[in-house]
Formats: structure tokens, sequence, C-alpha cells
């Protein structure tokens, strides 16, 4: 890992801190509708993160988990998601996309990210986003999987 790579993820850490964890506020984790097992992934991985940066982090979806093999990962991983309805932008330090760009017509229009986790860089729209780690990579979760070792010193993938 370079040292501008370190410096990116300080910088989601300091963003964490301040808007979340000081300002008393958690995040709010988007995904494209339908999750899959990468949203899945990345999803967790954030709201860990952000927990153990002494914030708290909350998942939002549509409420359709379609695909049986989503379904399996939800009931075995006992994900809860809170409804998109019930999403109200100012109760929210942060917005989060993982492995979704913006815009992307798989998430609602009006709501727009503070921060962006993705893999797919086609669909990009940087203006007035505050951060983003958007890479040609294999997954969303490998690149959040990075910002968890560097930020969770005694975090053990073996556990």
């Amino acid at each position: 890992m370079t040292s501008a790579d370190k410096e990116k993820i300080h910088e989601f850490e300091r963003l964490v801190k301040e808007r979340c964890v000081l300002a008393k506020k958690p995040a709010a984790i988007f995904g494209h509708e339908p999750w899959d097992p990468d949203c899945f992934g990345s999803g967790l991985g954030l709201k860990f993160l952000i927990k153990k940066l002494g914030g708290k982090a909350f998942l939002f979806n549509n409420g359709i988990i379609a695909h049986p093999q989503n379904k399996t990962i939800v009931n075995i991983l006992r994900i809860a998601f809170k409804k998109i309805e019930e999403f109200k932008p100012e109760d929210f330090g942060l917005i989060i996309f993982v492995d979704v760009s913006y815009p992307d017509p798989r998430v609602r229009a009006d709501i727009k990210p503070d921060i962006i986790f993705d893999h797919h860089t086609e669909k990009l729209t940087t203006a007035d986003i505050v951060f983003y780690d958007v890479r040609e990579i294999g997954s969303t979760s490998t690149i959040v999987l990075e910002y968890i070792k560097e930020l969770v010193p005694d975090f053990d993938s073996e556990e």
C-alpha cells in the first residue's frame, strides 16, 4: 500500500470521526437495488469499520431481497436493513454508496452520496462528492477490506 493510499484511508477516517462520531449522527449506507453479495460484503464491512471508529451506521434497501442466494446471505448473517422510505438525510452525518456510483437508476434519484466506494468506473460523476474510492478492481469488498486492515490494527480475517 502506498502512502497516497494510506492518506486516502485516513481522510475517510477523519470524515467518519468528524461527521458521525463527533456530530453524533450515524452513517447511512446504500447499495444498488437489489443488493448482491458484493453490496452485502462492502456494506457490512463499512458498518463494522464505522463502529470500530466509534460511530454507528445503518444499511438501507427497498425491502426486497429477490435472489435465493441473497436471501440466504441475509438470513445466515442476520443482516438488518432499514427501509428507504424511513431515510431522512438530515438525520445522518454521512451518506455512503457501496458497489454503485452516482448517478445510477438502481438507487433512488433523490439520495445523493457524500462518499462512494465502487469498482464500476464508467458511471461515476464526482461533482459535489466529498470522498470517493472508485477503482477498477475485482470487488468493492476488496477496497473496503483495505480500509479495515489499515484502520483496525487488531482485525483478524481468520476469526
